[in-house]
């Protein structure tokens, strides 16, 4: 009686394995099909130029025609220039419809979107389309030789937007679009002091700018800046506590309402939210991608150190009445 049971359990076993490996193999049948959008030419290829739209489903590269360049979108060869931008990729716009590129003939620069060239300067930036992809803004050199022993070429830069020139800088750096894509910003170099433009309107000067980042809804503006050896966020123009070192920069949450950045006094270092300090640690994680997360529009986290430990500190914020 034992061995017919035992004979039956194992037959049950063998059955019910069968039947999971068949149900396994069945659940991973697919259907592939494939669609050629591109054939490299090796030779003529410009390694590190391959560029895949945001969707994947087409391909931008440039390649070498003779002693000419030229960009090579969806198979089909765009016309050759002396220079195509080595230290630029080929910009995509996010919707994947539209592709960007700076190129050269004889010492003048110029951008071309979607195959039309754009008007020529001495130098260019790298195209960025705005977030809808329907706009389009760079940086444009405009080039003066001083000096006769010994000539010598300065720049001026100017923010091309939708084709229109701003204001002409020493430098320019940090340009972006708003995530409605209706405004644009930057930092702009006078002398040695940097400081931002919004909508074509300047703020204060500073001795440096980084972190340039509009809200979520578009409203409102915050960055890093210096002031001596000393480091401050501004939010809306406005200037927060100066700290040692601010060591992530400022970010929003989702409802755009708040701001959070890490900084360092002395030998302690917090997260700051809405401009009030949190509780102090030995160190703010931003190795390996650590970073501030707001998860919602009233809590965040972030890693912090104490000593030789590690901690998930999360936060929940209470509006204060």
């Amino acid at each position: 009686m034992a061995r017919k049971l035992i004979a039956l359990c194992l037959t049950a076993l063998i059955i019910f394995t069968s039947i999971a490996t068949q149900a396994q193999e069945e659940s991973s049948v697919r259907e592939v099909s494939e669609k050629l959008i591109a054939k490299l030419d090796t030779p003529s290829w410009i390694e590190g130029s391959l560029e895949a739209s945001p969707d994947s489903k087409r391909i931008a590269y440039a390649a070498r025609v003779g002693d000419k360049l030229c960009v090579v979108l969806a198979g089909k060869q765009e016309k050759q220039y002396d220079e195509i931008a080595k230290y630029y990729r080929l910009t995509f716009s996010p919707d994947s419809k539209r592709v960007a590129y700076a190129a050269r003939v004889g010492d003048k620069w110029f951008a071309v979107v979607d195959g039309k060239e754009e008007k020529q300067y001495d130098s260019i930036g790298a195209p960025i389309f705005s977030p809808d992809s329907k706009r389009l803004a760079y940086e444009a050199g405009f080039k003066t030789i001083v000096g006769i022993v010994r000539p010598i070429a300065r720049y001026k830069w100017s923010v091309v937007v939708d084709g229109k020139e701003e204001k002409q800088y020493d430098a320019i750096d940090e340009l972006i679009f708003s995530p409605d894509s209706k405004r644009v910003a930057y930092a702009a170099r006078v002398g040695d002091k940097w400081l931002v433009v919004v909508d074509g309107k300047e703020e204060k000067q500073y001795d440096g700018i980084v972190g340039l980042i509009f809200s979520p809804d578009s409203k409102r503006i915050a960055y890093e800046a210096k002031i001596v050896n000393k480091f401050l966020v501004v939010v809306d123009g406005k200037e927060e506590k100066q700290y040692d070192v601010i060591v992530n920069p400022p970010i929003f949450s989702p409802d755009s309402k708040r701001v959070a950045y890490s900084a360092t006094a002395g030998n302690k270092s917090f997260v700051v939210v809405d401009g009030k300090e949190g509780r102090g640690y030995d160190g703010i994680v931003v190795a390996g991608g650590g970073r501030i997360i707001f998860d919602s529009a009233g809590s965040l986290h972030y890693l912090a150190r104490k000593g030789s430990e590690i901690y998930l500190v999360e936060e929940k914020i209470k509006s204060s009445k």
